[in-house]
């Protein structure tokens, strides 16, 4: 209970930054992982471009999910 009300107390202006730039870069990698499923033949994406963008959108993910969670002064809301 304890968490789902920290998700819903108002989040600090620093972490809301955080959450937002992750969720983009998060957005923009995978356009790219989607990206090569629908592209041409002629058009090969490199490996270590796809797997970066694997990367890059857990750990955003993770970031995204972690920024959520504090909460301003202590008000949490019930």
């Amino acid at each position: 209970m304890e968490l789902i009300n920290r998700l819903k107390s108002p989040t600090p202006t620093f972490h809301k930054k955080l959450r937002n730039i992750a969720l983009t870069l998060a957005g923009i990698a995978g356009s790219i992982i989607g990206a090569t499923s629908v592209a041409p033949p002629e058009i090969v994406f490199p490996e270590v471009l796809i797997q970066a963008c694997w990367y890059i959108v857990v750990i955003c993910g993770a970031i995204a999910g972690t920024a959520q969670t504090p909460v301003v002064d202590g008000k949490i809301v019930k």
